[in-house]
């Protein structure tokens, strides 16, 4: 399988710094935000530092028909890619992710598929370890713990500061066995919501649970990471309203003769709904390179 585009090798200004793409990760096609969204590992041109390059840009309006007013859908993609960086931050600010360091908006120029529109760049230090989804099921049952405990913090923390994952996988996260550490790192699926809606969360709650590694939990809910994504009861429940316009809209785009022409290659998964859908950090089509075991059940993003 192969990326619809490959960022290897492609470098990018940000920060004051020429950052040159050493391996991409991730591929993931946003049909609302008419985007493809792709973390990356990038390295200092100059000093050699390595990084993590969140890059997000867009595809041809034209091809989309849910389209028909571009300043207000450029408003959009702006608020959803600042938000993205806003929570960069916040999760960095309780140590489990890693540090912001630039978000910047640049014209794509040659070598991109549309060289005259634009792409948003976030980058950010890496942090220490191993995908958890390649690793988890070598781990023991007092580490699987820790990490639950520590999922619970991550999310928690987040819905504290109005935001929530709207898709939960171990591939969102980096675990540091031997500091006993786990880092989200994959910011690209999460929502705005108002926390007030949202129950505290803990250690059994499904927001952790969603994640899956836990072996009393694994085939208690077939939703769980296995076919579906996940989006909780409670956020669910909350945009009800939302959820109905979101899937009048992903059906409109998806009929033979509407949505992104020629696409063709994948099929497109409703986006998670929320109080802001249209400025969702995923839900579509994503493909992710990786190593793991064939039972770690690999994400449809990662290959």
């Amino acid at each position: 399988m192969v990326w619809d585009f490959d960022l290897e090798g492609k470098t990018c200004r940000i920060g004051g710094r020429t950052v040159v793409i050493e391996e991409q990760l991730t591929e993931v096609f946003n049909e609302l935000q008419a985007q493809r969204h792709c973390l990356t590992l990038a390295r200092d041109q100059d000093t050699d530092e390595p990084f993590l390059l969140k890059v997000r840009y867009d595809l041809h309006p034209k091809d989309f028909d849910h389209i028909t007013d571009l300043k207000e859908h450029q408003e959009i993609i702006t608020d959803q890619y600042l938000g993205e960086a806003d929570l960069v931050k916040i999760v960095h600010a309780i140590g489990h992710g890693p540090q912001f360091i630039a978000n910047a908006t640049r014209t794509q120029r040659e070598g991109f598929p549309y060289p005259a529109l634009k792409k948003q760049l976030i980058l950010m230090k890496r942090v220490p370890g191993e995908f958890l989804d390649e690793i988890w099921m070598d781990l023991s049952e007092s580490q699987l713990n820790s990490i639950k405990t520590q999922i619970a913090r991550i999310v928690e923390h987040m819905r504290v500061n109005g935001k929530a994952l709207t898709e939960h996988h171990p591939a969102f996260l980096q675990d540091d066995a031997a500091a006993d550490k786990v880092y989200l790192v994959d910011f690209t699926f999460w929502i705005d919501i108002d926390p007030d809606n949202i129950p505290p969360i803990d250690e059994e709650s499904i927001e952790v649970l969603a994640f899956n590694i836990w072996r009393d939990h694994l085939h208690e809910n077939p939703v769980l990471w296995g076919t579906e994504p996940h989006l909780s009861p409670a956020i669910a429940s909350s945009n009800k309203e939302k959820a109905v316009e979101i899937k009048e809209q992903t059906a409109s785009a998806s009929s033979p003769d509407k949505g992104k022409k020629n696409q063709g290659k994948e099929p497109i998964v409703p986006p998670r709904a929320g109080p802001d859908s249209n400025r969702l950090g995923g839900g579509a089509s994503a493909f992710r390179k990786g190593k793991g075991k064939e039972s770690c059940r690999r994400p449809p993003w990662r290959h």
